[in-house]
């Protein structure tokens, strides 16, 4: 998953997930597979205009599931 999201400077939370899709669907994008393997890398995220020198804590996290399904979750201020 790539791309811009463009929200007003206010209190909020985004959620990318995969639970809410139907489960016949699910199976045809995941060619059957009963559970889904989340593991991901957060290659950058970042709020408004970059700084030289601005440090975003997520930036280069890696996420490895290692069972048959799972959750990660997300906290920034």
């Amino acid at each position: 998953v790539y791309g811009v999201l463009d929200v007003q400077r206010v209190a909020g939370n985004f959620h990318i997930s995969v639970h809410g899709l139907n489960i016949f669907v699910a199976q045809q994008i995941f060619e059957g597979a009963t559970h889904v393997n989340v593991s991901h890398v957060i290659h950058d995220l970042s709020f408004g205009p970059k700084y030289p020198g601005i440090h975003n804590p997520l930036d280069g996290t890696e996420r490895i599931l290692r069972g048959a399904s799972g959750t990660f979750k997300y906290y920034i201020k």
